[in-house]
């Protein structure tokens, strides 16, 4: 490799680098700021005495109604969102 490429790699690894570091931390912020919207949404529905199934039936219309082609990173975070409508609502009670 010659001192030029060698020069250009080193600057090119930095800023790829950088971007990922940055792109990352904003992703993190952004997922742990859905989470905190979803718990409070069904925090307050289950105060309302919204059923699970009826909060996932939302969730889920609301998913699909934003329009995005359907990609296994939205499948997966999709499946975070549902999981964590389960999770902040707590047990279900046997009737």
């Amino acid at each position: 490799m010659t001192d030029q490429s060698n020069s250009e790699y080193w600057t090119l690894l930095t800023q790829i680098n950088s971007v990922l570091a940055d792109r990352s931390t904003t992703a993190a912020a952004d997922l742990i700021c859905l989470r905190d919207a979803v718990c409070a949404y069904v925090t307050v529905e289950r105060a309302r005495g919204t059923t699970l199934a009826a909060i996932l039936l939302t969730v889920e219309e609301i998913l699909e109604s934003s329009g995005k082609e359907s990609t296994s990173a939205s499948d997966a975070l999709a499946r975070q969102i549902i999981d964590w409508c389960t999770e902040f609502h707590g047990p279900v009670a046997l009737a």
